[in-house]
């Protein structure tokens, strides 16, 4: 029950108490102006220890804080703030800073991320699910606009990442419980109305149990969203999302299956919902899997699933690339680079991509983009001849960026494309100068006007690649004989 908000005007700053009861205790959140931010404070936090860390908040962020992500997001930075007294307990601080001028007018009209992800946690913790309890929210406006956010919450101590108890986890039993609590988890968000845009396995903490067993916290909760009514489609959609980025064995995935049509309110079937999430992308090894499709265990599945005959392949079939992208500063430019391609020869090509392009073999000589290739890299120049292409770019990534981005959404969906390995930016006041994409090179390939191969088969091979795009949701706005490319294999990409 929520307790209308009373606003007391004091000299010294404005104060507003908001007293809800969650989950049977009651909270009370206080709103403070402390130097220069806006904070939403929990009661039990209100201290002069907290006060005055809460005035410059940048100092947390500083050692002996420890960084909680190996790579490092522009815009997002999380560290864990240990406390000395006895009194209180640790923190993690997770800072946001706008990243770009369409973000920052997002967040001047709809609120800071730091002050949605409090409300949402706090939401979602009266609901019953378990997450990192949130303690305290600030942000800080310059005109209305929206400059940085701060968001504190409890830390969680012994809580692992789902992407690490995958990767290390070799103990059968254990592993069946985690893939369990995660379906049961998404049945009762789905009951909730709740959906996961970034179901990324970073998301979801491994919390071992006093009492034996383990639970899953939902922690990052910028990606949730809420909807009145979650229809059988949108879960549909939702759980393919979170099977495409999670990289399990087909056992366990056909577990979390029937896991969570039996856990919904309204107990639906394991074979329709197989037929719903579709085909996924084949997968052949399990790089970040404790265990391989030899060692897992050997119960089977219930009979409720196991009735579809294409239940262990359409589960069975999953891909995601595996490789971790990091940030890297270079001659001025911010590269976005795939760390298991980082070699000698690419951080050459990093550091000046331009000589590159002047000693490699040209691909495409044309005045709005440069293509060349050497040593089995190719690196794409967009020059932006055009005023508009500035203009739209100025609101959205650049387009070596989002060529990047969607090269490796292909490459996670199964979809045969040259090997994304980094793109970057040049920006002069926010305006794109130039951006760059490199990629790897596919080997002896020849465009499909050119192709002297089997013509009946090449023509079933581009169908069956065009086919799978469009299953993946994809579409080409440029299909041309030039955008089609065979490999030395004689595969489409």
């Amino acid at each position: 029950m929520t307790i209308p908000s009373a606003v007391l005007i004091l000299p010294a700053f404005r104060m507003t108490i908001d007293t809800q009861t969650h989950g049977g205790l009651l909270t009370t959140i206080v709103r403070r102006r402390l130097g220069r931010f806006d904070w939403l404070i929990a009661d039990s936090f209100l201290s002069s220890a907290w006060m005055s860390r809460l005035e410059r908040p940048e100092h947390l962020l500083q050692p002996p804080a420890e960084p909680l992500k190996k790579s490092v997001v522009p815009g997002r930075e999380v560290v864990h703030v240990r406390v000395d007294d006895t009194t209180a307990v640790d923190v993690t601080v997770k800072h946001f800073t706008p990243r770009g001028l369409v973000e920052i007018v997002k967040s001047s009209c709809r609120g800071s991320p730091a002050f949605r992800a409090f409300h949402l946690a706090r939401q979602i913790e009266a609901l019953g699910f378990f997450t990192a309890a949130p303690v305290a929210a600030g942000e800080r406006r310059a005109g209305g606009l929206l400059c940085e956010s701060f968001l504190l919450t409890r830390f969680m101590a012994g809580a692992i990442p789902l992407h690490l108890v995958n990767a290390h986890c070799a103990d059968r039993r254990r592993r069946i419980g985690v893939v369990r609590g995660l379906a049961k988890l998404y049945a009762a968000m789905h009951d909730a109305g709740f959906y996961h845009r970034d179901p990324s396995q970073a998301n979801f903490l491994v919390v071992a149990q006093p009492t034996g067993g383990d639970t899953i916290a939902l922690i990052d909760l910028d990606g949730l969203r809420q909807r009145r009514e979650i229809s059988l489609t949108a879960a549909a959609r939702d759980l393919r999302r979170l099977l495409r980025r999670s990289q399990i064995p087909r056992k366990e995935r056909a577990w979390f299956i029937t896991v969570y049509a039996r856990s919904r309110r309204t107990r639906l079937s394991s074979r329709q919902l197989v037929k719903l999430i579709g085909d996924l992308p084949a997968q052949a090894t399990f790089p970040h899997c404790a265990l391989n499709e030899e060692s897992l265990p050997s119960t089977t599945v219930p009979a409720a699933s196991t009735n579809s005959p294409t239940l262990s392949t359409r589960l069975g079939n999953f891909s995601e690339s595996s490789s971790r992208i990091d940030i890297k500063q270079s001659n001025g430019l911010q590269w976005l680079v795939r760390s298991s391609r980082l070699s000698p020869q690419m951080e050459t090509v990093l550091q000046a991509p331009d000589q590159f392009l002047e000693h490699a073999r040209v691909l495409k000589p044309s005045r709005s983009s440069a293509v060349g290739a050497a040593g089995g890299i190719v690196l794409k120049r967009y020059n932006y001849r055009k005023w508009t292409s500035r203009f739209k770019d100025w609101f959205r990534p650049s387009r070596g960026r989002r060529s990047f981005e969607k090269a490796h959404l292909l490459e996670t969906a199964g979809v045969r494309t040259a090997g994304p390995i980094a793109a970057a930016e040049r920006r002069c006041c926010g305006v794109v100068v130039r951006s760059y994409f490199v990629m790897t090179e596919i080997p002896g390939a020849v465009p499909l006007g050119s192709w002297s191969g089997d013509k009946r088969a090449a023509c079933k091979q581009v169908a069956e690649l065009l086919a799978r795009l469009h299953q993946e949701g994809f579409t080409h706005r440029d299909l041309k004989e030039g955008n089609i490319l065979f490999d030395a294999a004689g595969q489409p990409h």
